[in-house]
């Protein structure tokens, strides 16, 4: 009966039936992308082994760090891993098939612990950053996002061991992230990753790693989720140390 009677109703009045019809389909349609954001920034947890003791670490005052002030940090007690990054993007030139490519990437630059402390699942092609990456003497390498090794490269199974260059740094490619790992911000992911002592090779700023450049943010992994009051009175400790 209350079918027939919307029926009815429909027919008698189409000009209001259609503007119910479209208002409802407006508000649906914006509910559904509300939730879309919502999901993607506050619902989902990070692709990582350990984001239930995954911690973001503030400057004094407020800004980024420099590198020596993440060296400073690095062996806070109640944190396992203290791990340094920033971001930014430039031109990727790689041979592929017979001829080249230069596409447009964005890179998180991080230090060489950054895989070993996020611990990323398995599905990894190739291998991860190692500690060794870390050291200015070893060779440049790069980790592509499984996302950038299709889109770029084809999902080449070959590519593992392939020189690229970005910008004017020419690194080899030691691996592809699992696919579905994208770091550590929700709803976005890199094209690449580089270790920090390397980052200088991309435009030959070499400034990057001193204590005059604040660019890099600091997060952290706790041993326990209990140890993060022991982590910020460590922190604290330090910075009034370096103040007196």
């Amino acid at each position: 009966t209350d079918l027939r009677s919307a029926i009815r109703f429909c027919a008698r009045h189409p000009l209001m039936s259609l503007t119910v019809v479209l208002t409802l389909a407006v508000g649906i349609g914006v509910n559904a992308a509300v939730f879309s954001v919502l999901n993607a920034t506050y619902l989902k947890t990070l692709p990582i082994a350990a984001a239930d003791r995954f911690v973001q670490i503030q400057s004094r005052n407020g800004g980024a760090f420099t590198y020596p002030e993440y060296l400073a940090l690095k062996d806070v007690p109640g944190l396992i891993a203290v791990i340094a990054g920033g971001r930014t993007s430039t031109t990727l030139d790689s041979a592929v098939g017979e001829g080249r490519t230069r596409q447009r990437v964005v890179i998180d630059i991080v230090t060489a612990n950054y895989f070993d402390a996020l611990g990323p699942r398995p599905g990894t092609r190739g291998r991860l950053f190692t500690e060794a990456d870390g050291r200015p003497s070893m060779p440049p390498v790069v980790v592509l996002s499984h996302a950038a090794w299709r889109k770029h490269f084809g999902s080449d199974v070959g590519v593992i061991g392939r020189t690229v260059r970005l910008h004017r740094g020419i690194f080899t490619i030691a691996g592809v992230a699992p696919d579905g790992f994208t770091g550590t911000q929700i709803g976005y992911s890199p094209d690449v990753w580089v270790p920090l002592t390397h980052a200088p090779l991309i435009d030959g700023n070499t400034a990057m790693l001193g204590p005059a450049s604040a660019w890099l943010g600091l997060s952290g992994v706790l041993e326990r989720p209990d140890t993060l009051t022991m982590a910020r009175a460590a922190i604290d400790g330090r910075w009034k140390a370096d103040r007196s």
